[in-house]
C-alpha cells in the first residue's frame, strides 16, 4: 500500500505592523516527514508493502496560502525557518484561511488566481507524469482551521495559534505494477488439451484502456477488431514495453521484471501481453494464429473483490501468472454446440438448439 506523507500545520496571529501593511497578518508552522524523490516508471521489484514509499523531495514542495478559493501568497520551505523539522512562515496574509501544498510542478502560480482552476490545469498536463521516470505531482490541502493556544513570531510577538490539522500528501495519479509473469502449466500435458506449449516467446507487454486525463475525457483504446490488433502491433508509447531481445520461457519461473506505470485514476486499465510465437508439447513450432495474447481485463484484490477502477495515489500490484489456456487470439474465436433431432426417412423440420460457449 502506498505511504503517504503527514504534514502538520499550525498558525498564528501576529500584530506586527511590518506584515506587508496588513494589521491581522498570521505565521504559519509546518511539520513534514518522509520525502524524498521516488521512482515511477521502471522495472525491477515490486514496490515493498512493509516500507514507506516516499511521494517527493522536501525542495519540490510549493507552500499556497489560500483565502477561500484565491491563492493569496505562495512559498518554498526553503523560504522558512527551519527549527526540528518544523518550518515556519510569518507575514502571511491575515485573510489566509487555507494551505495547499503541490509538490513536483513547473506550473506558474499566480497570487490573487483561482486555485481550483491551477489544479484543473495541472491534472490536465498529467498526460506527461506518465511517461517521465520520477517526480509525480502530489497535492495535499488543509481548510479545517481552529484555535488552539499561542505562538511567536521571530521578533518575539506573541499570538494565536491555530491549528490546520493534519494534511495528506499524495500523487494525483495511480501506479499499476505488473510482476510474477509467468505460464504455470508450461510444458505439461493434459488428456483434454490437444497441445500445450512447452516453449513461449514474448514480444511486448502494456495497457489498454487509459484514461490519458485525470477527468476521463480522453482514453487511449484497442478494441477486439483487426484494425485494433493492427494499431496494437504497431503501437509504442509509455504505456508498453517492447522486449527487446524477445523474452523466451522455457520453464514455469516467474520473470524478475516488473512493469510500471504511472495512470490517471479511474477505469482500471487492461493489461496485454504479446506472445509473438510457442512451441508445443509435440515439438511443433509456430501456430497460424500466432501473435496470440493474454488479456487481463478485470482484477480481484486479495479479499475476493473486484477492482473496477484505480484510484489516485494506490499502487495497484499485478501477479501475472497465466496458463496456455489464456493464450487467445486477438479476436476470440466463438463456437457453438448443437444439438439436433433427425428422425429418417421421412423428410421433417428439424429444430436446432444452440448452447453458445
Amino acid at each position: 500500500m502506498l505511504a503517504l506523507a503527514g504534514l502538520a500545520f499550525a498558525a498564528c496571529s501576529n500584530e506586527d505592523a511590518e506584515q506587508n501593511s496588513l494589521s491581522n497578518g498570521k505565521s504559519v508552522s509546518i511539520s513534514i516527514a518522509n520525502m524524498a524523490k521516488p521512482d515511477s516508471r521502471a522495472t525491477g521489484s515490486f514496490s515493498d508493502e512493509t516500507q514507506k514509499i516516499p511521494v517527493a523531495d522536501i525542495s519540490n514542495l510549493k507552500v499556497i496560502f489560500l483565502a477561500g478559493d484565491q491563492i493569496s501568497s505562495t512559498t518554498t520551505f526553503d523560504k522558512g525557518t527551519n527549527v526540528d523539522g518544523i518550518y515556519t512562515f510569518h507575514k502571511v496574509p491575515g485573510d489566509v484561511n487555507a494551505v495547499a501544498i503541490l509538490g513536483n510542478t513547473d506550473k506558474v502560480i499566480t497570487v490573487h488566481s483561482s486555485f481550483s482552476t491551477l489544479l484543473d490545469a495541472i491534472k490536465k498536463d498529467l498526460i506527461g507524469q506518465q511517461s517521465t521516470p520520477n517526480d509525480i505531482v502530489v497535492y495535499g490541502k488543509s481548510t479545517s482551521w481552529s484555535a488552539s493556544g499561542s505562538c511567536s513570531d521571530e521578533s518575539g510577538a506573541t499570538s494565536t495559534l491555530y491549528d490546520a490539522g493534519q494534511i495528506t500528501v499524495q500523487p494525483l495519479l495511480a501506479r499499476i505494477e505488473i510482476g510474477g509473469i509467468a505460464c504455470t502449466d508450461l510444458g505439461e500435458s493434459s488428456a483434454s488439451e490437444v497441445a500445450l506449449y512447452k516453449e513461449l516467446t514474448l514480444s511486448k507487454i502494456g495497457i489498454d484502456n487509459i484514461l490519458t486525463t485525470v477527468d476521463g475525457s480522453e482514453t487511449i483504446s484497442y478494441p477486439a477488431t483487426e484494425q485494433g490488433q493492427k494499431d496494437w502491433n504497431a503501437a509504442t508509447g509509455w504505456y508498453i514495453d517492447p522486449f527487446n531481445p524477445e523474452i523466451e520461457l522455457k520453464d514455469k519461473d516467474a520473470l524478475p521484471n516488473v512493469y510500471v506505470y504511472n495512470v490517471a485514476p479511474g477505469a482500471a486499465p487492461r493489461i496485454i501481453l504479446t506472445v509473438a510465437n510457442g512451441v508445443f508439447n509435440n515439438g511443433v513450432s509456430g501456430n497460424l494464429d500466432m501473435p496470440q495474447y493474454v488479456r487481463a481485463s478485470s482484477y480481484t484484490d486479495d479479499k475476493g473483490t473486484e477492482i473496477t477502477a484505480f484510484e489516485a495515489g494506490k499502487i495497484y500490484k499485478v501477479n501475472y501468472a497465466f496458463t496456455c489456456n489464456n493464450i487467445k487470439p486477438w479476436i476470440p474465436v466463438e463456437t457453438i454446440c448443437v444439438k439436433v433431432d433427425i428422425v429418417i426417412p421421412n423428410w421433417i423440420i428439424v429444430n436446432l438448439t444452440p448452447d453458445f460457449d
